[in-house]
């Protein structure tokens, strides 16, 4: 979600159409090594997922805080990041240089100050003084990052999607694509078609997938977002039908989530209550062992008929 969310942009694609473009990553010399496993029967992929909210943490609109505050926040970011040391991190309301929020990039800071070496970041609304969209930070090489910027669902502003392709430690010959979403936070008629929008995107990938973000709308309500973009794909996620899990404290919603394919199993998920944004950062742990890494890891037009829809539970 986010405050000032709703108004006009100046760069927007004609009505219906979505706006694709390629991505430069970032590196980070400096970043320490990130040390991956032998090709062992099992290991943990460490994933994260927070709404930035534009680095006003969960404060007053950013535009009233001056730039120092901003980096502030940004630094409780960067000590989560550093405490717990996920291999890939999805942002979300991830600025770039922008007049309302310090005029830096919000996203190499947070690389510089918790040590990532990799980052790709995507501009969804880009205006003459304002840029944020959806990012990703990695300490594992990053390849083929795309920025995808659903068509317009006025009078919200855009929102999009970060893919990118990485390497599973200690397993070199795999790659899994990451996807770093945000949705429309105020029709669910948009939600859907975006949701439907990357799920068509998709199709065309052999996976397997981890998608996170803020989705703005949760399982156990009537509307079937969730629900049916995990139909769809076939991508699981961690105890949907549990109503205590929340995400966004000023509503007591979950509106943050994980979604993965069937070869990963979720041997932990994390809700941080660390207020470093208006929404709590979801931290997951992915298992894949060795005869998952044989059997599951399909291409995604074998796991999708073997997969039926995740049972919700009262």
């Amino acid at each position: 979600m986010g405050i000032g969310a709703v108004g006009r942009w100046t760069v927007q694609p004609l009505p219906g159409q979505e706006r694709e473009e390629d991505l430069e990553i970032g590196f980070l010399q400096n970043a320490p090594n990130e040390e991956t496993p032998e090709n062992v029967p099992g290991f943990s992929l460490r994933v994260l997922t927070l709404n930035l909210a534009h680095g006003r943490k969960d404060g007053k609109h950013q535009v009233l805080q001056r730039k120092e505050t901003i980096q502030g926040n940004l630094d409780d970011v960067a000590a989560l990041l550093r405490n717990v040391r996920p291999h890939v991190v999805a942002l979300q309301e991830a600025d770039g240089p922008s007049l309302w929020s310090g005029s830096f990039d919000h996203v190499r800071y947070l690389a510089e100050k918790a040590g990532y070496a990799y980052t790709v970041r995507g501009e969804h609304v880009k205006r003459k003084r304002t840029s944020y969209g959806t990012a990703v930070l990695s300490t594992l090489p990053l390849k083929t990052p795309r920025s995808v910027t659903f068509a317009p669902s006025p009078p919200t502003f855009p929102k999009g999607v970060v893919l990118t392709t990485v390497l599973l430690p200690g397993y070199p010959e795999r790659e899994v694509d990451v996807v770093s979403l945000h949705l429309d936070f105020a029709s669910p008629a948009a939600r859907n078609r975006q949701v439907n929008a990357l799920a068509d995107r998709l199709e065309t990938r052999k996976g397997p997938f981890i998608v996170m973000g803020d989705f703005n709308c949760e399982w156990l309500e009537r509307e079937k977002t969730l629900r049916d973009f995990a139909g769809r794909t076939g991508l699981t996620t961690f105890r949907p039908w549990d109503s205590t899990i929340r995400t966004f404290p000023k509503s007591m919603r979950r509106l943050d989530w994980i979604f993965v394919s069937p070869c990963f199993s979720f041997e932990n998920q994390v809700i941080f209550a660390d207020p470093v944004s208006d929404h709590l950062a979801v931290y997951g742990e992915l298992g894949l062992s060795e005869r998952e890494q044989n059997d599951a890891c399909l291409p995604r037009e074998n796991v999708i008929r073997q997969r039926p829809l995740p049972e919700m539970r009262p």
